[in-house]
């Protein structure tokens, strides 16, 4: 169903709609710190960030967070690592 509104204007009224335009840190900020908080952090409907990952390139915006994620993830590997180490001494120690 046609709701009168393409390509931000209405086809029912002859002015412009107001559309909030992407942030040109868009990318990086999505990147960075992923869906779960970009709203709160541009202070924006779900609907504006749907249609700001639309323009930004859906599947390259993917790939990007998955391959900053995974780069996140190597680098804080030896810190878990060293974490579960400690968590399995302080087990020992209250063993003995």
């Amino acid at each position: 169903m046609h709701d009168g509104y393409e390509h931000g204007y209405s086809t029912r009224s002859p002015n412009l709609t107001s559309r909030r335009p992407m942030p040109a840190d868009f990318w990086e900020t999505y990147v960075r710190i992923g869906w779960a908080e970009i709203r709160e952090h541009y202070a924006t409907h779900t609907r504006v960030i749907r249609r700001w990952i639309r323009e930004a390139g859906y599947l390259e915006l993917a790939a990007a967070r998955t391959a900053y994620l995974k780069a996140k993830r190597d680098r804080e590997r030896p810190e878990r690592k060293r974490r579960a180490r400690l968590a399995r001494l302080a087990r020992q120690y209250h063993e003995w």
